[in-house]
């Protein structure tokens, strides 16, 4: 399914035990590229902030885990939390294309 991911943006803060347990289960099951460990849909921006904290605890477990059971090196954890946590969004959303694209627009006259 080229146009599915998975994003976790509310399951931190709602359940982050089965949020942690959620992460080690998929990442053995599905690419690594089709998931969000991190979104910030919130009503005010300063609540993202308290909610990028929480993912970042519970990903962090979620590694170690993997880290201490044998089935990740410790450079596999931190490129996968890397990964989960920004190169996925900006590869989806082109991020980097977008700025190009903007940057490159001609100027609109006022």
């Amino acid at each position: 399914y080229p146009n599915v991911w998975v994003d976790l943006c509310w399951a931190w803060s709602i359940d982050p035990f089965s949020s942690c347990d959620f992460v080690r289960r998929f990442i053995h099951a599905v690419p690594r590229n089709k998931l969000f460990a991190f979104g910030g849909d919130t009503t005010w921006p300063t609540s993202s902030v308290g909610y990028a904290m929480q993912a970042r605890k519970w990903l962090t477990r979620a590694l170690e885990a993997e880290v201490m059971s044998g089935d990740m090196t410790e450079r596999q954890a931190i490129d996968t939390a890397t990964r989960l946590m920004q190169t996925n969004q900006r590869e989806c959303f082109d991020i980097d294309g977008t700025r190009q694209a903007i940057a490159d627009a001609p100027a609109v006259a006022s």
